[in-house]
């Protein structure tokens, strides 16, 4: 009915994220300038948070795909893993591994640094991704703190992107995650788009 009716070359209003369709209000765009900065100066752990539907997926998107940033992504979507799981995800982003090879902590955690090591010689960034954070257990966000120790005296030699709902922030604030509250070097909110960057959108 849509594209009949309107002349649509695709339809409209489809619930999965699309970067061709990325709309940088003027909040967006210091959100988006913000993660672009926080991994050029290499401040490790940085929180983007928002409610659902406020363009967090369709950002990070755009932000691995569209900011021309000399860094290799790994993107989780799908955080609801333990500690090893999420390892071999990153493993398997990365091409260091299969989805049938058996992995261990111990393992996977040398190919990482040998893999972030070789990258840090070809000044090339590290950056993990993980979308819908706010499923990962306390335990697991511990574990990825101590990931975050793989750096030199200057520089942190890997970035980690942690994007969530707003319970992301409350859970990162509880007791037992001081140091990883600690460590996160930026923090970033998407909002609704108000009635003026609702019509630019729509425009």
């Amino acid at each position: 009915m849509y594209r009949d009716f309107f002349g649509f070359s695709i339809y409209p209003f489809e619930l999965t994220p699309d970067s061709n369709f990325f709309y940088l209000s003027h909040e967006l765009k210091e959100v988006f300038a913000t993660l672009v900065y926080g991994i050029n100066l290499k401040r490790g752990f940085m929180l983007l948070v928002g409610e659902p539907g406020t363009g967090k997926t369709t950002l990070l998107n755009a932000l691995i795909n569209k900011s021309g940033i000399s860094a290799n992504f790994a993107y989780i979507s799908n955080p609801d893993l333990n500690f090893v799981g999420l390892l071999h995800i990153l493993l398997i982003e990365f091409g260091l591994a299969s989805v049938d090879d058996r992995v261990t902590k111990t393992k996977a955690m040398l190919k990482l640094k040998m893999f972030i090591d070789e990258q840090f010689q070809e000044d090339r960034n590290v950056v993990i991704v993980i979308d819908e954070a706010q499923n990962l257990d306390s335990k697991t966000l511990e574990r990825l703190r101590l990931l975050s120790n793989l750096q030199t005296l200057n520089n942190k030699l890997i970035q980690i992107i942690l994007s969530g709902q707003p319970k992301l922030e409350s859970t990162i604030s509880q007791n037992n995650l001081t140091q990883l509250a600690q460590r996160i070097g930026l923090r970033c909110r998407t909002t609704p788009l108000n009635e003026k960057d609702t019509y630019e959108y729509i425009e």
